[in-house]
């Protein structure tokens, strides 16, 4: 289809996979908000298998951007890799059925699924913006303490950039697969969005 014509064109050797879409919860009569969340189906648990399977195919390392809500309800302590996954959304459900289809496609292939929270960036306005949420902060007023600790971008791009190197740079397929996997990315401590503002 047009979708794998379109990666296999530019013979990459890597195919960075980030495209987790939140739609509102729930059910919905609103014909946009159906389509919303039929287009984050697609996204989060159809688009992830199929973007191994062209990987696969080319012979091309698989990073693959998803999220830390496929573990559902916390305990207050940080997640591992090795916790149950067991997501109590529909989005959560969703993006483990991609994460799953990339594994189970790329099982000998070198590929790195990273867990990520919310994350954020700066704004021409100089405000975050929660990627995936629409939501921006202002700059005073009552704001609510997150639930959960953000990560910032520009940290994620260059841890990304780290792991994918010493992947591209392993020696051997057994090497390369001793470093495949999945990595739960996050920011300790916890803060108002004022204060991620006044730290922008």
């Amino acid at each position: 289809d047009e979708y794998k014509r379109g990666i296999v064109s530019h013979q990459p050797d890597v195919i960075v996979y980030d495209n987790t879409v939140v739609p509102t919860e729930g059910p919905s009569i609103n014909p946009e908000a159906c389509y919303a969340e039929s287009y984050a189906f697609k996204c989060n648990a159809v688009l992830p298998g199929a973007t191994a399977q062209v990987a696969y195919e080319i012979n091309a390392a698989m990073v693959h951007l998803s999220s830390c809500c496929v573990y559902g309800s916390g305990t207050g302590q940080p997640f591992t890799e090795s916790d149950t996954v067991l997501p109590v959304t529909t989005t959560g459900q969703n993006i483990s059925v991609g994460e799953t289809a990339v594994t189970r496609v790329l099982f000998d292939s070198p590929h790195l699924i990273f867990r990520c929270p919310w994350r954020y960036s700066s704004t021409p306005e100089g405000h975050i913006s929660l990627i995936g949420t629409g939501r921006s902060s202002w700059a005073d007023g009552m704001l609510p303490v997150l639930a959960v600790n953000p990560i910032w971008d520009k940290v994620l791009v260059n841890a990304v950039a780290v792991a994918l190197s010493r992947l591209m740079n392993a020696r051997g397929l057994r090497r390369k697969m001793k470093l495949s996997g999945i990595y739960n990315l996050g920011s300790l401590g916890s803060a108002s969005w004022k204060q991620l503002d006044n730290l922008i």
